[in-house]
Order: C-alpha cells, then sequence, then structure tokens
C-alpha cells in the first residue's frame, strides 16, 4: 500500500471503495489537473461522501500521490515481468520489446502520467507526485544502459555513449507528455493519447534510436 494512505482495514469492502476513489481521482485529476480537481468532484464520481474519502487519505495531495505511486507500480511490476522473461537473442529486437512495455503502460495511464511529468519540470509542485516518478525513470535509465551495452558489446549498435542515448530517448518521452495537441498531431497525424498516436510516436521513437545505433 502507498505510504500516502492511511493504515486501513484490510476488508475487501473497504478496498473496493478505494478503488472506486483512486479510478474516480484519476479522472478528475486527468481532466482537471491538480490544482482544479476537487474533492466533492471525486467523491461524486466514486459515489461516495466527502467523509469516506477522508477517512482513507487525509487530504488531496495524499490522494493524488497515492494515485501516481498505484500507477507506477503497475509500471514497475510490468518491468520486472519484461526482465524475468525470456531474452531475445537479438538486441534490436529485445529494445524494441522494452519500448512496448513502456507505451503500454502510458497507454493505460495516458493523462495521469503526463500530469506527473509535468509536475516533475516544475519543482515547486513536484511534491504532489512527480518526484514518485523518480524511482521508475531510474530503473528505465538502468535497464536500458545494460541494453545498449550489450548491443554494443555483441557488434550490433554502434559505438555509442549509453548514458546520452538515454537522456535523449528520456526527452523524446518527455516530449510527448508535455506538448500541445497540435504539435503531437504534427508528428503522428492522431489526437494526444489517443491509441493510434502513441503507436506512432512509439514508432518514431524506435526509428530515432535506431538512425543513431545502426552501424
Amino acid at each position: 500500500m502507498p505510504a500516502s494512505e492511511r493504515t486501513v482495514p484490510a476488508r475487501a469492502g473497504g478496498r473496493k471503495t478505494m478503488e472506486r476513489i483512486l479510478e474516480a481521482a484519476e479522472e478528475i485529476f486527468n481532466r482537471y489537473g491538480f490544482e482544479g480537481a476537487r474533492i466533492d468532484q471525486i467523491a461524486e464520481r466514486a459515489g461516495v461522501r466527502k467523509a469516506n474519502i477522508y477517512y482513507y487519505f487525509p487530504g488531496k495531495e495524499h490522494l493524488y500521490r497515492a494515485l501516481v505511486e498505484r500507477t507506477l507500480n503497475e509500471v514497475i511490476s510490468d518491468i520486472q515481468q519484461f526482465l524475468q522473461g525470456p531474452k531475445h537473442p537479438e538486441p534490436w529486437a529485445q529494445l524494441d520489446l522494452f519500448l512496448d512495455v513502456l507505451f503500454r503502460a502510458a497507454d493505460r495511464h495516458r493523462g495521469l502520467i503526463g500530469l506527473a511529468f509535468g509536475e516533475l519540470l516544475h519543482p515547486p509542485r513536484s511534491e504532489h507526485g512527480g518526484a514518485a516518478l523518480l524511482p521508475l525513470l531510474d530503473q528505465v535509465e538502468t535497464i536500458g544502459k545494460t541494453m545498449i551495452s550489450d548491443g554494443i558489446a555483441q557488434g550490433a549498435f554502434r559505438e555509442q555513449d549509453p548514458g546520452q542515448l538515454l537522456v535523449m530517448m528520456e526527452g523524446m518521452i518527455f516530449q510527448y507528455f508535455l506538448l500541445p495537441e497540435d504539435r503531437i498531431q504534427v508528428h503522428t497525424g492522431h489526437g494526444k493519447y489517443s491509441a493510434e498516436g502513441l503507436r506512432r510516436y512509439r514508432e518514431h521513437l524506435a526509428a530515432a534510436i535506431r538512425r543513431i545505433l545502426e552501424r
């Protein structure tokens, strides 16, 4: 359970109520952002009283951080499954599989991840939830560096500083979440956070990486 939640009895009914609150909160935060979202909106969407929300979460900041932490735990779980699965012998295919893991996660939680990324770039607001992204980014960086180094060692990738390439990759991923709708439309021909838009941007990112790493 995220540290942002109160300790509550592990009753099935209590867990279901908490899940309803978190699902409603994700929808409201996506729509209005952290500053614009209100507890009464979340309560109405979840079909509970405001007092129910405050029973589980001391305030809006705690609710938002718990939501971001829950989302990131899901993404980290996906990454762990990827690492424990069979390793593809072809470095390009392994890198493609890793990008698929990241973009599937982005597809499941489109608005919330973008909101947290935006906060991470604005330190006064990052304490709400953006700072919770840092462990995930560290893990992505470690895995990415290892895959790139392995590909270079096998002769599949051109000699390259893995750290610099990871900075470029992270910049392109940040760009997707932070660019306005019309700019994403130019890149992909589809709306921001649409399934097709995410697929096209993932292809755009993979092509850019291939241009850098191809021998």
